[in-house]
């Protein structure tokens, strides 16, 4: 779900800038390196903080941030509050980067032994290219009928929604086991890479804006069907090392 939050904020909030705040080039320009100002060092310092907070609160925490940043977009005016939006774009480093240090974390420590990069491959193609799909398609609609508040209002409480559902459901870890064959973790390993590579390449896919701000094109509907299959497939592969390993 998330993912698709991250593919409405990367593809409408420009355009929310530039229409309704009147933001000039350079403000557009410095949102970029606002965002990414805080990723180095929460990557840098991401096995110290899941160590100290653990996974479980590291996600949640990223929910409650992403909630705060999309909120927060709303509030915002034309004229000298319309930089304020950098101090916003400050939470990208918090949230982006603690959401997919905890999530790769997560997926490694749950799957069966062998199979840590089938998991992230996984995680990848749900995140980068299903997610993203879907999130370009529905963000384009909501906000061409309703426009950037509700859209971010609306991702807010889909990102809250998100956190409780992951903070009721139980935590869950695999008996792990040595019993996966060699040969089958370096197909595990070659095969999630080409995954992650495709989500790479098609995940940013998604509408083109326009010299007025409009947007144009058609939503990335092939990236989030092709994303759905090679993640099913994946997940079907991983069912079946695990039975083997099982056996």
């Amino acid at each position: 779900m998330l993912g698709a939050i991250f593919s409405g904020i990367g593809s409408f909030l420009w355009i929310f800038m530039t229409n309704d705040l009147g933001a000039q080039a350079m403000l557009l320009g410095l949102t970029g390196p606002a965002q990414v100002v805080l990723q180095l060092p929460f990557f840098f310092y991401s096995k110290l903080i899941l160590e100290k907070i653990g996974v479980r609160y590291a996600i949640i925490t990223a929910h409650i941030l992403m909630a705060i940043r999309l909120l927060a977009y709303t509030f915002l005016k034309p004229g000298p509050m319309a930089y304020a939006i950098l101090a916003v774009e400050l939470l990208h480093g918090a949230t982006f980067s603690g959401l997919w240090a905890a999530a790769v974390a997560y997926s490694t420590e749950i799957a069966p032994r062998g199979m840590e990069f089938m998991a992230q491959g996984i995680l990848g193609a749900f995140y980068g290219g299903l997610g993203s799909g879907i999130g370009g398609i529905s963000s384009g609609l909501v906000y061409s009928k309703y426009g950037p508040i509700w859209l971010f209002r609306g991702m807010a409480v889909l990102t809250l929604i998100s956190m409780f559902i992951y903070a009721a459901v139980p935590t869950r870890k695999l008996v792990r086991t040595n019993r996966v064959p060699v040969d089958e973790k370096i197909l595990d390993k070659q095969a999630s890479q080409g995954l992650l590579e495709m989500t790479m390449e098609e995940g940013g896919a998604g509408y083109n804006v326009g010299e007025n701000g409009e947007t144009t094109g058609e939503a990335p509907v092939s990236t989030a069907r092709r994303a759905s299959v090679v993640a099913g497939r994946a997940l079907a592969s991983m069912a079946r090392r695990q039975s083997m390993a099982g056996a």
